[in-house]
């Protein structure tokens, strides 16, 4: 950014210019360059900046190029896989639907209502991936129902690395599994929480396991249930 011209000498508190600030000639023993800042609170500076917390609540411009410390993990990370690249078991698809009179199509994998069905995919993590916890964020819809009407899906992670077995003991047994209410037929429905998979700290390779719980007590939709895909990021 740019901010106005200052005094050498700031005779007030509108501004406070720190090491010369970035624009000030070299004076005795004070630098040129270092950090100005302006009575709006915008800051200036031609030097690196290092942030130990958060940046919240307002916009951060960058003139030149932003990177992460050597060893971070980069937070923003996310990844959706569509139903294109869910693989079904027992479900079926993927189906591509025509929604709004040829303006909208879909790829959706059906999950039939009174039976378990399954399907399954396998993503890459970033190579800095830490192990910690996942969002995971479904979207699906529906052919039809009662709203109100309640889908009981499961969804079992792991994470693998080089020469991890994927049958190995505990692969892929952790759990999320959300409980979504029935909103409308065609309707979107977005429901998130938070996993950590098994072998988290040791890999990239995740496997998902989907299954819509139909055959449950609380899995009271009488309709198939269509999934639109899973989005993975950081919690």
């Amino acid at each position: 950014m740019t901010l106005p011209n200052m005094p050498s000498n700031p005779v007030s508190r509108e501004y406070v210019r720190i090491a010369g600030g970035y624009g000030a000639a070299a004076l005795g023993s004070s630098p040129a360059g270092g950090l100005d800042i302006d009575d709006a609170g915008n800051l200036a500076t031609n030097g690196d900046v290092t942030v130990e917390g958060e940046v919240t609540a307002g916009d951060v411009l960058f003139s030149g190029e932003l990177r992460a410390a050597s060893g971070g993990c980069d937070k923003t990370w996310s990844r959706f896989v569509a139903a294109k690249e869910i693989a079904p078991i027992t479900a079926a698809g993927p189906t591509v639907v025509e929604f709004r009179n040829s303006r909208v199509y879909v790829p959706l994998i059906d999950f039939a209502d009174s039976v378990q069905r399954d399907a399954c995919f396998a993503v890459g993590l970033p190579a800095d991936y830490d192990g910690t916890a996942l969002e995971v964020t479904l979207y699906w819809t529906a052919t039809g129902g009662t709203a109100g009407n309640t889908v009981l899906w499961g969804l079992q992670m792991g994470i693998f690395g080089d020469d991890e077995n994927l049958g190995a003991s505990g692969a892929g047994d952790a759990a999320f599994n959300p409980l979504d209410t029935f909103l409308g037929s065609g309707d979107v429905h977005i429901i998130s929480g938070s996993i950590t998979p098994s072998g988290a700290a040791s890999g990239t390779l995740l496997t998902g396991y989907i299954r819509r719980f139909g055959s449950n007590a609380t899995d009271t939709l009488e309709a198939t249930a269509r999934l639109i895909g899973i989005r993975l990021a950081y919690a």
